[in-house]
């Protein structure tokens, strides 16, 4: 049975307490989660209703600096930002958005690591 990593981190797959999930929140799994700021047009078609600067979340999921984050933060962006957990903002460019999950794919300039 698949399980969404949501379900797994908040614990509620299967109806199981967190702590007997397989999974734990080491160090490792928390530094990937990263803040994501992206800057929008003020005058573009979301920008009315989801705002010119958007603020949010998404997860490292490679060492090269592949970001899976919520779609409408980088949607119609001029510029995004990755913020690891080291706190160095790192320039990022918009990879894909898919429309049915609603996630998007961004990279960051630089592999996380280098910029230590």
């Amino acid at each position: 049975m698949h399980r969404s990593a949501a379900a797994i981190l908040l614990g509620t797959a299967a109806g199981r307490a967190a702590d007997e999930l397989p999974v734990r929140l080491t160090p490792e799994i928390l530094d990937s989660v990263v803040r994501v700021h992206a800057e929008v047009t003020p005058g573009a078609r979301t920008a009315a209703y989801l705002g010119s600067e958007r603020e949010g979340s998404g997860v490292l999921i490679d060492a090269d600096g592949l970001v899976v984050t919520i779609g409408y933060l980088v949607t119609e962006a001029l510029t995004i930002e990755i913020t690891p957990a080291n706190g160095k903002k790192v320039p990022a460019t918009l990879v894909g958005l898919d429309s049915d999950s609603g996630l998007a794919l961004v990279r960051t300039a630089v592999p996380p690591s280098s910029s230590r």
